[in-house]
């Protein structure tokens, strides 16, 4: 048994103790009798009030206790699963004790004696800067690991601890690697090349991919039953028998690699596991929101929301389009607005965001009237009367200001080199997206001629739009590829 196991155990104990106090001592005032016939009736008033105070103050502690009581048994009955885990893999041999009270250690597989303390707080197990000080590397003990270095093996699971992260087995069979949790600070803070963010993505529902499956199903009414008034009685009632399918999903796999000298490995003075890994993870975020957007659903690729069959296509056949005019068919403001409520009548709800090119916000931003007013002032300048969108702080990604009533996202991933580009007016939280966590794996064998490692990141996702109507995917000629100034 751990020093964590057995300070849970204490703590359970302590607050079952603290449990039954309280719960008795609210019983006991509960049967007190708190009337007293000497006090005046104020008195006796603000007597009685005391007394349902405190029950009631007991009573919301004895509530706490509860809750605290769940979550450490819960925490405890994790633990002491994680030990018997440890038992069984044989990575604890045993434990033994310095006589005379002294600290007690246990015995890793690899015959480390690790000291047994109570950790109160779980420090980071990698340091954005250990690599720049020649300490502790994450993609350097992955690739010990597979060396054999159970030190480093042990960093690793505890670092997955450390994450929240189920623990995963290490292999050291030739050519599979130990996949493990990296830490959150190597894919946020290090990123050289300038990439989009995942804008779409981002907007929409998301779920944890679930572990084992080929694909994701989800049942879908097609035809409903109906009701309908009956003209006489005992006459013939509606009866229309409902119609069902699936909307189905296929798991896409979005993966990178890397291949580093082991010279960097063993030599390098910079933190080449931010830089690989933050570079990585950053473009598995644009291939993510290019595959949103845009996956043809074929070739292993996500179906994207633009693509047919995903969302309603809707054409904007306009030669000479404008931002906002009086004539409907020359106005971009109008066709949102009524592909808008074609989604309303279909869908019977409301879109809730515009996505669009970076340019094509530009190309709404710099429209003035006849007096050389923008049609869709900046937010800071108090608006104006009849204005048909205000525009918030300057962006390149994400929230950029409003629309035909409608808030306006930027994602450079509907950006197109010529032709016609998209713009989506959706309702985002009827499109569902799962993704599991971001792997990280290490491989040396392949490599070992020329002295190289390669180092893997990879993502499965996959994509489901819950109703047609939802995604009005608009295109044609009237919104191709804008010039500005």
């Amino acid at each position: 048994m751990s020093n964590l196991t057995s300070m849970l155990e204490q703590r359970v104990a302590a607050i079952n103790t603290e449990f039954d106090s309280v719960k008795t001592e609210r019983a006991q005032l509960r049967q007190a009798n708190y009337v007293d016939g000497t006090l005046t009736p104020d008195a006796a008033t603000r007597a009685g009030d005391d007394h349902k105070a405190k029950i009631k103050d007991l009573t919301k502690r004895a509530d706490d206790l509860a809750d605290d009581l769940a979550d450490v048994s819960k925490r405890l009955a994790e633990q002491r699963e994680r030990d018997a885990a440890e038992i069984r893999a044989g990575k604890v041999t045993g434990l033994s004790n310095t006589p005379g009270g002294g600290t007690s250690f246990r015995t890793s597989a690899g015959g480390v004696r690790i000291p047994n303390v109570q950790v109160l707080r779980e420090e980071p197990v990698y340091r954005e800067d250990d690599a720049m000080t020649g300490q502790t590397s994450f993609f350097r003990d992955t690739y010990a690991a597979r060396r054999g270095d159970w030190a480093a093996a042990e960093r690793l699971h505890r670092n997955n601890a450390v994450m929240g992260l189920n623990e995963r087995a290490l292999s050291t069979t030739a050519g599979a690697g130990g996949q493990f949790a990296p830490p959150a600070w190597l894919v946020a803070d290090w990123i050289k090349l300038a990439r989009p963010a995942r804008v779409t993505a981002d907007l929409l529902t998301k779920f944890a991919l679930p572990y084992g499956v080929s694909s994701i199903n989800l049942p879908q009414v097609t035809g409903g039953t109906t009701e309908g008034v009956q003209a006489t009685q005992n006459g013939a009632l509606s009866n229309t028998d409902m119609t069902t399918s699936a909307a189905t999903s296929g798991i896409t796999t979005i993966a990178g690699k890397q291949i580093v000298s082991q010279q960097m490995l063993d030599q390098s003075g910079i933190p080449f596991d931010q830089i690989i890994l933050g570079d990585l993870s950053a473009d598995y975020g644009k291939q993510l929101d290019v595959q949103v957007a845009s996956g043809s659903g074929v070739s292993g690729q996500l179906k994207g929301l633009t693509t047919s069959g995903m969302g309603t296509a809707v054409t904007w056949t306009q030669a000479s389009p404008v931002v906002a005019s009086a004539t409907v068919a020359t106005s971009f403001q109008a066709q949102v607005t009524k592909v808008a409520a074609a989604m309303a009548n279909a869908r019977f709800a409301p879109a809730t965001h515009v996505v669009m090119s970076p340019e094509r916000w530009g190309w709404i931003s710099e429209a003035v009237d006849t007096q050389g007013r923008p049609l869709v002032p900046p937010a800071s300048s108090g608006g104006t009367l009849n204005a048909f969108g205000s525009a918030g702080e300057p962006t390149a990604q994400g929230m950029a200001g409003t629309f035909a009533g409608l808030p306006v996202y930027v994602d450079p991933a509907l950006t197109v080199a010529s032709g016609n580009e998209f713009v989506l007016i959706m309702r985002a939280a009827d499109v569902w997206l799962w993704e599991s966590e971001l792997f990280a794996t290490s491989f040396d064998a392949p490599y070992a001629d020329t002295m190289g490692v390669l180092f893997r990141v990879h993502a499965y996702s996959a994509l489901i739009n819950r109703y047609t109507a939802s995604v009005q995917a608009m295109t044609g000629t009237g919104l191709a590829k804008v010039t500005l100034g």
